[in-house]
């Protein structure tokens, strides 16, 4: 059984430079052992959640997965899925998760979800690709 784990947090609407003045515990541990770095999606692309979350996790452009602002509809993600999606195809059962408190990302909500294995947020309890953890508990 691997030990190995990836964690991405992602805060939408925050500057690295802004986290990286002010006072957050948690991330402040997480970037002393190395693990707090950057990600510039892209200079030319609609600097909106969705494009912008869809572009960091498919791995391709708003021109390519068709997100061109938050609602999600009409969207090519069936052609070019989420890393989650992909890595569940490179290695069978390897267990998932995603939370998000925005539901576009984990729901069918405004076109989404962005994650096909779906997750859970406030609005769904429980996650739709395992049996999940409440987002209260």
């Amino acid at each position: 059984m691997s030990t190995d784990h990836v964690l991405v947090i992602g805060i939408d609407g925050v500057r690295y430079d802004s986290v990286r003045r002010l006072p957050t515990p948690h991330l402040d541990s997480i970037a002393e052992r190395g693990f707090l770095v950057p990600t510039r999606v892209n200079d030319a692309g609609p600097t909106i959640s969705g494009p912008s979350w869809a572009t960091v996790f498919t791995g391709v452009l708003a021109d390519r997965h068709r997100i061109f602002n938050n609602d999600f509809r009409g969207n090519m993600l069936a052609d070019f899925p989420d890393v989650l999606t992909l890595a569940g195809r490179l290695r069978p059962g390897i267990e998932t998760w995603v939370g998000a408190a925005w539901p576009p990302l984990v729901t069918a909500d405004s076109g989404g979800p962005l994650f096909a294995g779906g997750g859970v947020g406030p609005a769904c309890r429980q996650s739709t690709s395992r049996t999940g953890v409440s987002w209260t508990s």
